[in-house]
């Protein structure tokens, strides 16, 4: 049995520049009833200056109620 949903994410940021996400859409494929640690890595960042703080940003799950959560590297795993 196959089903497939949408998840919407947003990226806050926290300083001057606003974040710009690596690709625009991020697809992959997960198996039914197996906690996965590492889904999908999200990638965004901002023009503030250096590779270090150009990673500060915060990664937002804006669907409800998916089995889902973002971690602050923008690991995405199951919960």
């Amino acid at each position: 049995m196959l089903s497939s949903t949408h998840i919407h994410i947003s990226v806050e940021d926290v300083n001057e520049f606003n974040p710009e996400w690596k690709d625009q859409t991020y697809v992959t494929e997960v198996p039914e009833g197996r906690l996965e640690k590492r889904i999908l890595q999200l990638d965004a960042a901002d023009a503030d200056g250096s590779e270090k703080f150009s990673k500060i940003c915060r990664y937002h799950l804006l669907t409800p109620d998916v089995p889902f959560e973002i971690r602050a590297d923008g690991m995405t795993q199951t919960t």
